[in-house]
């Protein structure tokens, strides 16, 4: 995972997705625990090259949320 934000709030993940995976959580350890760090949006896939899942970060969806 890299955890640089790109456009100001995106995650950028290699975590395997496919069509209809939007929504789904993006997943980590921290400790010994699972946290959920971001909500999978889109998947970023050039001609040539490894594909890239774009994920917003919880912590903005969060935000919202209260």
């Amino acid at each position: 995972m890299d955890d640089t934000p790109r456009g100001d709030r995106l995650l950028m993940h290699r975590c395997d997705a496919v069509s209809g995976d939007s929504g789904s959580p993006i997943l980590g350890i921290a400790g010994d625990a699972l946290v959920v760090l971001g909500v999978h949006v889109a998947t970023r896939r050039p001609k040539s090259g490894e594909s890239t899942g774009i994920a917003i970060p919880i912590d903005s969806v969060s935000d919202v949320a209260r």
